[in-house]
């Protein structure tokens, strides 16, 4: 998982036009699974030492998108990171407003 901007095209680096398809060069783990049609999901499981995410990749059988769903939600209240922010994100001043499902109205 490579994170970037949502107003770039890729990760920095990853960006090369003459490819056909961009990106390809910087998805390389989840293209088999649209092909397959496998159902998945990535889930933060952790933290570097730096203070990173790091994602967890699942991927279930054909049409089990619900059991792939309440494995990531699990996964979710047993590692929870709602409250955590990277330090390259928290260095800028910025806030990361993030609002559960469940608390939605």
């Amino acid at each position: 998982m490579l994170p970037f901007e949502a107003e770039r095209q890729g990760p920095v680096g990853f960006e090369d036009p003459t490819t056909p398809v961009a990106w390809a060069r910087w998805t390389p783990f989840t293209y088999p699974f649209n092909l397959s049609g496998n159902p998945a999901a990535t889930v933060p499981c952790g933290w570097s030492a730096e203070g990173l995410p790091i994602g967890m990749q699942v991927v279930g059988r054909r049409f089990a998108d619900a059991e792939v769903l309440r494995f990531c939600a699990a996964v979710e209240r047993a590692m929870p990171w709602r409250g955590r922010i990277p330090p390259m994100l928290a260095a800028t001043g910025r806030r990361l407003e993030l609002e559960s499902a469940t608390t939605k109205t």
